[in-house]
């Protein structure tokens, strides 16, 4: 895949900026996503990547403000090509139009009541007021730019009745229907098999490339979103812990926790290796209140410094790669 970023805006599509998410309990606010900050420019594509718990999914809803109740977004701001999300008024206005998301399963974020065509076309007369006619039309070319072969045959079916594969396309031509800024693809590619998977991370690719759309990867798979994206970003208990380009993370990380990651990845060319390396212990629970690293009972570089104090994402002066790490992983030079 091309991993190059045509970017023709200095601005980026959106900046999130020290978001923090909790949810109410009887003893105060337990927050689960601690200030997290990025920004995504036209055409880049990022990667979100953390075990199951690690926030991924709840900072995608925050963006889109979709938090579940009953959290809400305790600190920070989000805002979209330069206009806060706050200012925002209604649903019409800019979710489906300037930003849409493609979620893991589409089987269940599809209507199974209703025939593919309606659920798209429903889109083009409510974002762009398009005709019934004219929507139509639009629809069936959607589904033709997806990859689907009888996009008229589509139209008329039920979600039920196409492959995984298919779904997913669907969701991805009702993503994209109204051209989005900002296109989130929260897991899109588990359920589905290896091929298929390839193929709609180059459809994914080919959109983001030609309308200059930015993509929010999220996923558990390393793997997947380093050979899609340009940028990586590490997500740990709610916070960022690494982030850079892919070359960097996957060559060079700085965090244990990021190596871990790339280390518990399949090789199948590694013929020697007996068995696939996992990281010991487990995700603590969302909230609990930490007074040093929440990694250091799993890590094996953990120092007195790290069960006392919580380190700060600091910033690589070589490179864009930054980490919050006490003691990282120096860089061996080849």
């Amino acid at each position: 895949m091309n991993l190059e970023v045509d970017v023709n805006s200095s601005d980026p599509v959106v900046d999130v900026a020290s978001v923090s998410v909790g949810f109410p309990t009887r003893g105060g606010m337990d927050e689960v996503v601690h200030s997290i900050s990025f920004s995504i420019a036209p055409a880049e594509r990022v990667g979100l990547v953390g075990e199951s718990g690690s926030g991924k999914s709840l900072t995608a809803r925050a963006i889109m403000k979709l938090i579940p109740k009953p959290g809400v977004m305790t600190s920070g701001s989000i805002a979209i090509q330069g206009r806060n999300t706050e200012t925002f008024t209604g649903k019409k206005n800019w979710r489906g139009s300037e930003i849409a998301i493609v979620s893991q399963d589409p089987l269940t974020s599809l209507n199974p009541l209703v025939k593919i065509g309606l659920q798209i076309m429903e889109m083009l007369t409510y974002h762009k007021g398009l005709s019934k006619n004219d929507a139509e039309r639009e629809s069936i070319s959607l589904l033709k730019s997806v990859g689907l072969p009888n996009p008229e045959r589509t139209m008329k079916q039920y979600p039920n009745s196409l492959s995984g594969g298919m779904r997913q396309r669907v969701a991805i031509a009702i993503a994209i229907s109204c051209k989005p800024k900002l296109l989130i693809a929260d897991e899109p590619t588990t359920s589905l098999d290896v091929t298929i998977q390839s193929q709609v991370l180059d459809l994914m690719e080919s959109i983001s490339r030609e309308d200059k759309m930015a993509v929010l990867l999220i996923s558990h798979d390393l793997a997947v979103v380093a050979n899609f994206c340009s940028r990586i970003i590490v997500m740990y208990n709610g916070r960022i812990v690494e982030s850079g380009l892919v070359d960097d993370i996957v060559n060079h990380p700085k965090h244990p926790y990021t190596q871990a990651l790339i280390a518990s990845v399949p090789d199948l060319y590694d013929t020697g290796r007996e068995r696939l390396q996992t990281i010991p212990g487990s995700p603590p629970i969302a909230g609990r209140i930490f007074s040093g690293c929440s990694f250091a009972p799993r890590c094996n570089r953990t120092t007195e410094l790290c069960i006392t104090q919580s380190p700060t994402l600091s910033s690589n002066h070589d490179s864009s790669q930054n980490y919050a790490c006490h003691n990282p992983i120096p860089r061996v030079s080849s």
